[in-house]
């Protein structure tokens, strides 16, 4: 399932090749993304007139289809100008140094210093670089316009001449270390206007990193509410990973579900501590080491009996009437506790199958305990007798 997708778009440039923007935004590559992916919408919402412009562009059904800016009205034009010079500034920042300008940007949306650990963790080692260099390809004269831009001085695009045209001339720039996609690659690599990420194994870290900060807004916005746009962008980004096609699937397995209360921790700040949150169940479910129920079942013990179905061939599926199919493998509602589960309980007569004397056995300690409640084992278990050995020696 990894190996198959193709990655998740992390910075996009969007197609903005309008005749009546060309004046007004500088040089713009022409074979845009077609729309703003996910991430950029989220780390352009901490610059409030892009913020602002994103609100108008929306409005108009335009921001999802900037490659259809020919039908915008004055006013949704301006707006098209003032995203287009914000996504120049925010193309500069990270080409400048991407790990401080996600730190600060999302500082500004979630109202907290990111913790050093969880900014490494979000930037996921992306090469600067990487970004460096797809800055000098997609906007050749980027700091000579910002520059223009911010002293509100008319910019230096010839008359009549186009964006293909101006990127002739730095035909000089080398861009053949920017790593194209090929089926073999993993990590970061950029196509075109984008810069996406494969990941390269179960458990990846920038998936799972992002998810985390993404639930967590349901937190901030039940507390202490952040920008409206910075939830709906947080939301945005969560459906966007954890949608059934993104790579990895994360969702397919990991549900999400309202957890106790936070504690602090490096990468939980004490201002969150005692609040309650969405969290991801990243780990299987423990019970309590003393906490002895009647029944008892180990999923291990059976993993030589799964064949091509797989754990169908124990669980059947709830009948779409009790289930709502349409929520499987995408994240639960924050307002649910439990998350809803798409499989039917297994019926005794699916253990009986096996559980024969003849095969796997049929007495009922197999699967049963007499002594139930909670309570701590009578005779020390065995790290602690090697424990109890050990002191007696000495």
């Amino acid at each position: 399932q990894i190996r198959e997708a193709p990655g998740v778009a992390f910075l996009g440039i969007p197609n903005l090749a309008v005749t009546a923007l060309r004046q007004r935004i500088g040089r713009w590559p022409d074979n845009g993304a077609g729309q703003l992916t996910p991430f950029t919408q989220l780390l352009l919402s901490a610059d409030g007139s892009a913020a602002e412009a994103m609100r108008t562009l929306s409005g108009a059904d335009l921001l999802d289809n900037l490659d259809e800016l020919d039908r915008a009205t004055t006013n949704e034009l301006k707006a098209a100008e003032q995203l287009a010079w914000a996504i120049k500034e925010l193309m500069a920042d990270l080409a400048a140094d991407a790990t401080a300008t996600l730190s600060n940007r999302l500082r500004t949306l979630l109202g907290r210093q990111l913790a050093p650990l969880e900014a490494a963790r979000l930037a996921g080692q992306l090469p600067q670089d990487t970004l460096a260099l797809a800055q000098a390809q997609w906007f050749p004269d980027l700091q000579q316009e910002l520059s223009l831009h911010r002293s509100s001085k008319p910019l230096a695009l010839a008359e009549g001449e186009t964006n293909a045209a101006s990127a002739t001339r730095h035909q000089a720039l080398d861009t053949s270390s920017l790593p194209l996609f090929s089926q073999n690659r993993f990590g970061w690599y950029r196509t075109n206007c984008q810069i996406l990420y494969r990941p390269a194994a179960h458990a990846d870290e920038f998936f799972r990193s992002w998810l985390d900060l993404s639930v967590s807004a349901s937190l901030r916005g039940a507390q202490d509410p952040i920008s409206p746009d910075a939830f709906a962008s947080l939301r945005r980004l969560s459906n966007a990973i954890a949608k059934p096609e993104s790579p990895g699937r994360c969702a397919k397995c990991h549900s999400t579900e309202i957890k106790p209360p936070l504690t602090p921790s490096p990468l939980a700040p004490r201002e969150v501590a005692g609040m309650k949150a969405d969290a991801i169940n990243w780990h299987p479910f423990r019970p309590e080491p003393d906490q002895h129920t009647f029944t008892k079942f180990s999923h291990q013990a059976h993993f030589s009996l799964i064949g091509s179905n797989g754990c169908v061939t124990c669980h059947g599926f709830k009948r779409p009437a009790e289930t709502n199919l349409a929520s499987v493998g995408t994240p639960a509602s924050p307002s649910v506790p439990t998350p809803i589960s798409n499989f039917a309980p297994v019926q005794k007569d699916v253990c009986a199958r096996c559980h024969t004397g003849q095969q796997a056995g049929d007495s009922c300690l197999q699967c049963h305990d007499y002594h139930i409640g909670k309570f701590k084992p009578t005779l020390p278990l065995p790290a602690q007798n090697l424990k109890m050995t050990t002191a007696q020696v000495k």
